[in-house]
């Protein structure tokens, strides 16, 4: 399921080849969100910090 996530994450970002969904991945990985509900707190966390930063 993490793949299929990164693959999603990797179209909406307009990135369509596997290189870029191994660099998710590796991401992902790195810190430590290996599961899929890890993953979805983490891109909630990271979308709302986006909003705070780019708010101001």
């Amino acid at each position: 399921m993490l793949h299929k996530k990164a693959m999603e994450k990797a179209v909406v970002n307009g990135k369509t080849n596997w290189g870029y969904v191994e660099t998710i991945l590796k991401d992902w990985s790195n810190k430590r969100l290996l599961t899929l509900e890890a993953v979805e707190a983490g891109l909630a966390l990271e979308e709302s910090t986006d909003k705070r930063s780019t708010a101001s």
